[in-house]
């Protein structure tokens, strides 16, 4: 999922989404829909770069959410006690650690 928010902010392509659904799952109460999506492309660090179809939806709840359907498919391990995470693309492994200082988002 990504924000709304953010996706005019990157000016990003948006498309028709190929099956939509309400947005039920995470207010019971919304009658929204999900309609359309687009594509971003992301790096975490300077190596590991990668794209993703996301779903747009009006919410400020979060800029961009992953979630497990993109951990599983690229078969991330979380690490509990190191907290970070063990990505595999394109048979190179990446170790993803937690970023103690603060993040510059946008505005």
């Amino acid at each position: 999922m990504i924000s709304e928010t953010i996706v005019k902010k990157l000016g990003l392509l948006i498309t028709p989404h190929k099956k939509a659904y309400p947005l039920g799952l995470v207010c019971d109460k919304a009658k929204l829909q999900v309609t359309r999506q687009c594509k971003l492309r992301f790096s975490i660090g300077s190596t590991f770069v990668d794209e993703v179809e996301l779903d747009i939806v009006p919410l400020d709840i979060c800029g961009i959410f992953l979630g497990s359907p993109y951990l599983y498919d690229i078969k991330a391990i979380f690490y509990r006690i190191e907290n970070n995470y063990q990505l595999t693309k394109d048979g190179i492994e990446y170790i993803v650690r937690v970023i103690s200082s603060k993040i510059t988002t946008l505005s």
